[in-house]
This record gives structure tokens, C-alpha cells and sequence, in this order.
């Protein structure tokens, strides 16, 4: 089996000892074996990998590669992921959010009545948009399945308040108000639209607030 660079022995040190964390370094620094491996020393049993449809399979070579679990990769028709669904038992299951979030085939429900003991999001910045399909389905996801990874090396890639969605991913009852984590972190404003109707602009993170959201995060990540 390959072994990990000093940092990422040293980031799975750290992680395996939450039940919940993002894993936040700069792309192409080998995320994914950390977090394959941070759920192999936590001998998560089955897990659940969700994924951009075009990193399926290279998800699935890197489970292979770093762990000794069973991969099965959920493609096909609706019936036929069902069916994969249905007889998974054991180890990797790799999903795409396009799967897993529509809404006709309810993969998600199948899903969670496995009782899934792991999850991990790639590219979590996905999810940045709290009112977005992706988000709403991975946040389904935290009521049932106690172990939860959050992938990106852009968490908030255009304003602060975007890193909310993964926060709530994987803190659900500690950040579980937006608005209530935007009106102590970020500057509001309220601005007029096209229509001349009132809305609240969010702003940067407030200075005063840059110390403790970087604590926050430096403890789950």
C-alpha cells in the first residue's frame, strides 16, 4: 500500500480523531488519500463518496489504491442503482451529486436506510449556495451519518458567507441559523434590485470576526 507525505500523515492524525471535519488544503495536495485513509483508521465499515460525475471512477481507483475496501461505483439506469444500492453491504459506495440529488429517483432515501456510518463530500464547495439541490440533499445526509468529511481547497470561493453550507454540513445544530452566522460574521447592507425592491447585500467577513472564524475552522479542519 502508498504511503501519505508527512503533512497528510499528519492531517489524519488530526482528523480521525473527529467525528466530523473539513479537510481545507490547496488543490492537488492529496485530499483524497486523507481522507480514504482517516476513515480507514476509524474503521468506517460503509461509507458513502460524493462526488462530481466525472471523478467516479478516479475516486473509485484511489479507494483501491489506499484502502482495502470494496468500491462500487452507483451508475447506470435509476433501476440499476437501485440495484447497486440495494445489494451494497460493505465499504465504498461512489455516487455523483446529479444522482444522488434527483429528486425522481430518490437514491438519497435508499441511500440512508442502509445506515451509512460515513460520508465524504468532494469538491464541497458545491454546496456553498444553501438553497441549492446539492446543498439541501448533503444536508439530508447529516441526520442519519455520524462520521462526515467535507473536500475543497476553495471552502468559501467567492464571499465568506458561503463557507456556512459546509459549517452546517457538519455542525448542523451549532450552526444551524444562516442568517444568525452572516449577521455576527459578515457586513449587511440593504440594497435596492432591478424592480426597486429591498434586499440584503452580504459583505466581507468583518474584522473583528476574521480571529474566531479562522479558530472555528482551524478546530475542524
Amino acid at each position: 500500500m502508498n504511503k501519505l507525505r508527512d503533512y497528510q500523515r499528519e492531517d489524519v492524525e488530526f482528523l480521525k480523531k473527529l467525528e466530523t471535519a473539513g479537510c481545507f488544503n490547496e488543490p492537488r495536495t492529496g485530499k483524497t488519500p486523507t481522507a480514504l485513509v482517516v476513515f480507514s483508521e476509524k474503521q468506517i465499515q460503509r461509507f458513502i463518496v460524493v462526488v462530481p460525475s466525472s471523478a467516479l471512477y478516479s475516486w473509485a481507483d484511489e479507494c483501491s489504491t489506499w484502502t482495502d475496501y470494496p468500491v462500487v461505483v452507483c451508475t447506470g439506469t435509476p433501476l440499476q442503482k437501485h440495484k447497486i444500492i440495494e445489494e451494497w453491504e460493505q465499504g465504498a459506495l461512489i455516487i455523483s451529486y446529479g444522482s444522488l440529488k434527483e429528486p425522481r429517483t430518490n437514491l438519497l432515501s435508499a441511500i440512508l436506510r442502509k445506515l451509512p456510518d460515513g460520508c465524504i463530500i468532494d469538491e464541497a464547495h458545491r454546496i456553498k449556495d444553501r438553497k441549492s439541490a446539492n446543498a439541501e440533499t448533503c444536508f439530508a445526509l447529516t441526520t442519519k451519518i455520524p462520521n462526515r468529511l467535507a473536500l475543497t481547497g476553495t471552502p468559501a470561493p467567492n464571499k465568506p458567507d458561503e463557507i456556512w453550507s459546509i459549517l452546517h454540513f457538519l455542525h448542523p445544530n451549532e450552526f444551524k441559523s444562516y442568517w444568525k452566522f452572516v449577521e455576527e460574521f459578515c457586513y449587511i447592507s440593504t440594497r435596492l434590485n432591478q424592480q426597486g425592491k429591498p434586499f440584503k447585500d452580504i459583505g466581507a467577513l468583518k474584522p473583528s470576526k476574521v480571529a474566531e472564524l479562522q479558530h472555528i475552522l482551524n478546530d475542524n479542519a
